[in-house]
């Protein structure tokens, strides 16, 4: 088979490429920025939701236990 040399090898290569590639694109952030942006797997609809209505749902629960 190989032997030793080729095992080293194969695990060096299996080591530095995820490293190299993920320092590649950390340190240039343009292309992380891009990466980001184009895999967004979640996307969250628009929330309702308002800082008024949270603090009248509050006042009402006060409101209910005193």
């Amino acid at each position: 088979m190989g032997g030793f040399q080729l095992e080293a090898f194969k695990f060096a290569i299996y080591v530095a490429l995820p490293i190299g590639l993920t320092a590649a694109v950390v340190l240039n952030q343009d292309m992380l920025q891009r990466i980001i942006k184009s895999r967004s797997y979640v996307t969250y609809p628009p929330s309702d939701v308002t800082d008024e209505k949270i603090q009248e749902l509050l006042a009402k629960e006060r409101a209910r236990k005193f």
